[in-house]
Protein backbone atom coordinates (compact mmCIF):
# COMPACT_ATOMS: atom_id res chain seq x y z
CA UNK A 1 0.00 0.00 0.00
CA UNK A 2 1.27 3.45 -0.91
CA UNK A 3 1.04 6.11 1.76
CA UNK A 4 -0.01 9.32 0.00
CA UNK A 5 -1.44 12.66 0.99
CA UNK A 6 -1.61 13.94 4.53
CA UNK A 7 -3.49 13.42 7.75
CA UNK A 8 -5.23 16.31 9.47
CA UNK A 9 -3.80 16.65 12.97
CA UNK A 10 -6.12 18.24 15.49
CA UNK A 11 -4.25 20.70 17.70
CA UNK A 12 -6.31 19.55 20.68
CA UNK A 13 -4.65 16.14 20.35
CA UNK A 14 -1.24 17.31 19.18
CA UNK A 15 -0.75 19.66 22.13
CA UNK A 16 -2.55 17.57 24.77
CA UNK A 17 0.00 17.27 27.58
CA UNK A 18 -1.99 14.42 29.16
CA UNK A 19 -1.30 12.13 26.18
CA UNK A 20 2.03 10.42 25.65
CA UNK A 21 3.85 10.90 22.35
CA UNK A 22 3.24 7.22 21.57
CA UNK A 23 -0.49 7.73 22.08
CA UNK A 24 -0.49 10.73 19.76
CA UNK A 25 1.41 8.81 17.07
CA UNK A 26 -0.91 5.80 17.23
CA UNK A 27 -3.98 8.06 17.27
CA UNK A 28 -2.88 9.80 14.07
CA UNK A 29 -2.07 6.45 12.43
CA UNK A 30 -5.55 5.19 13.30
CA UNK A 31 -7.02 8.45 12.02
CA UNK A 32 -5.17 8.03 8.71
CA UNK A 33 -6.38 4.46 8.18
CA UNK A 34 -9.94 5.24 9.25
CA UNK A 35 -10.31 7.51 6.22
CA UNK A 36 -9.60 4.70 3.73
CA UNK A 37 -12.92 3.32 2.43
CA UNK A 38 -13.62 -0.34 3.35
CA UNK A 39 -10.29 -0.67 5.15
CA UNK A 40 -10.17 -2.94 8.20
CA UNK A 41 -7.65 -1.79 10.73
CA UNK A 42 -5.83 -4.43 12.73
CA UNK A 43 -3.60 -4.48 15.77
CA UNK A 44 -0.88 -6.15 13.70
CA UNK A 45 -0.82 -3.31 11.19
CA UNK A 46 -0.56 -0.60 13.83
CA UNK A 47 2.12 -2.60 15.66
CA UNK A 48 4.12 -2.83 12.44
CA UNK A 49 3.68 0.85 11.57
CA UNK A 50 4.33 2.20 15.05
CA UNK A 51 7.19 -0.20 15.84
CA UNK A 52 5.95 -0.44 19.41
CA UNK A 53 6.17 -3.57 21.52
CA UNK A 54 2.89 -5.38 22.20
CA UNK A 55 3.03 -4.32 25.85
CA UNK A 56 3.58 -0.65 24.98
CA UNK A 57 0.89 -0.78 22.30
CA UNK A 58 -1.64 -2.20 24.77
CA UNK A 59 -0.82 0.62 27.23
CA UNK A 60 -1.22 3.21 24.46
CA UNK A 61 -4.60 1.83 23.38
CA UNK A 62 -5.74 1.83 27.01
CA UNK A 63 -4.59 5.45 27.31
CA UNK A 64 -6.53 6.42 24.16
CA UNK A 65 -9.65 4.54 25.34
CA UNK A 66 -9.55 6.24 28.75
CA UNK A 67 -9.32 9.60 26.96
CA UNK A 68 -12.37 8.57 24.87
CA UNK A 69 -10.39 9.01 21.66
CA UNK A 70 -10.71 5.48 20.31
CA UNK A 71 -13.25 2.71 20.53
CA UNK A 72 -12.42 -0.90 19.83
CA UNK A 73 -14.72 -3.23 17.94
CA UNK A 74 -14.05 -6.92 17.52
CA UNK A 75 -15.57 -8.90 14.68
CA UNK A 76 -16.99 -12.29 15.54
CA UNK A 77 -15.77 -15.07 13.33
Amino acid sequence: MTIDGYTKAYNSILFNSRLSNNAKTVYFQIQYYSNIPNFRLSKDLILKDSQLSINTFDKVIKELREANLVFQYTEKQ
